[in-house]
C-alpha cells in the first residue's frame, strides 16, 4: 500500500516539476514576445520619421519652386505679383 502512495506522490511531484518547466517557457515565451513588438515598433516609428523628413525635404523645394516662378512672371510681366 505504502509503495501505491509513494507511487502516486512520485507522478504527482514529476507532473508539478513539467508544469513549472512549461509555465518558465511560457514566461520567455510572453517576454521574447514583447521585446519583439517593441522592436517592430521601434523599426515602424524609424521608417516613419524617415518619411516625414523627406517630405518636408520635398515641400521645401516646392516652395522654392514656387517662389521662382513668382519671380520669373514679375520679370516678365514688370510688375508685382502676390504669392497665392
Amino acid at each position: 500500500m505504502l509503495s501505491v502512495l509513494t507511487g502516486d506522490l512520485e507522478k504527482f511531484l514529476k507532473r508539478l516539476v513539467g508544469r513549472r518547466d512549461i509555465e518558465d517557457a511560457l514566461k520567455r515565451l510572453e517576454k521574447s514576445t514583447q521585446e519583439e513588438v517593441r522592436t517592430v515598433v521601434a523599426q515602424g516609428l524609424k521608417a516613419t520619421h524617415s518619411v516625414a523628413h523627406a517630405v518636408g525635404g520635398i515641400g521645401g523645394e516646392v516652395r522654392g519652386v514656387g517662389e521662382q516662378v513668382i519671380s520669373g512672371a514679375q520679370i516678365m510681366f514688370d510688375e508685382p505679383l502676390a504669392p497665392s
